[in-house]
């Protein structure tokens, strides 16, 4: 549930981000696409606020969506995979953490970057746009954090373990306990040699079968 709730996180923020390479409106030729604010007595910081974007820049922030997208999709097979796989829980823990780690190098990259940089970054005023997803009812409500946190979490998480416990795990199981112990209900080795059947072999078969490989050993003398 740790490593789903970081990865519903994740894609909320992608669902976002293509709307507004969607909606956001374009710059037009002669247009500034946004203005600035000077600094006043009261506030020393220069305010940015964007209305539009240029077309080459919609095209970068494109390119860089798609691998974003790509980068969640193989996160979301194979740290689901990895965590369904663990069968201890103190390491089940610190590889959701590790997993969770992961989304937040971008954070860490930006870290990187000149402090003036990103300080026009913090001063720069939210995007906004008219959003296409609806807002209000019960589409408004499924597309919340709290509906997705309470109950899509929940949900898909057990799914997801039942899912692998019978479809994967339990018939792995079944295999090698048969074919290493010879036992299981559905094993034929232990359906057809029970215990009865090796009382009677080492007592009868085996004996007789050592006797008359004997008998054909002098008989070859």
């Amino acid at each position: 549930m740790l490593w789903l709730l970081s990865l519903i996180d994740e894609w909320r923020e992608l669902l976002k981000y293509g709307e507004f390479l969607v909606q956001f409106p374009g710059l037009t030729p002669g247009e500034k696409g946004g203005s600035v604010s000077q600094a006043t007595e009261e506030s020393d910081d220069v305010t940015w606020r964007i209305t539009a974007i240029s077309k080459r820049h919609r095209a970068i922030l494109t390119v860089f969506y798609f691998i974003r997208v790509m980068v969640c999709i193989v996160l979301t097979q194979f740290g689901t995979h990895f965590l369904l796989v663990e069968n201890n829980y103190l390491n089940l823990v610190l590889n959701s953490l590790a997993l969770t780690f992961i989304l937040t190098i971008d954070a860490m990259l930006f870290e990187l970057i000149e402090k003036d940089v990103k300080d026009q970054v913090a001063n720069s005023k939210s995007l906004e746009f008219l959003t296409r997803l609806p807002a209000e009812g019960w589409g408004g409500y499924f597309l919340k954090k709290e509906c997705w946190g309470l109950f899509l979490v929940p949900v898909v998480s057990v799914c997801l373990v039942l899912h692998y416990n019978f479809q994967r795990k339990t018939p792995l199981l079944t295999v090698l306990r048969c074919a290493c112990t010879q036992e299981g209900d559905k094993c034929l080795d232990s359906i057809q040699y029970n215990i009865l059947w090796w009382k009677d072999y080492w007592a009868k078969v085996l004996p007789s079968a050592m006797h008359q490989i004997e008998a054909l050993r002098i008989a070859g003398k």
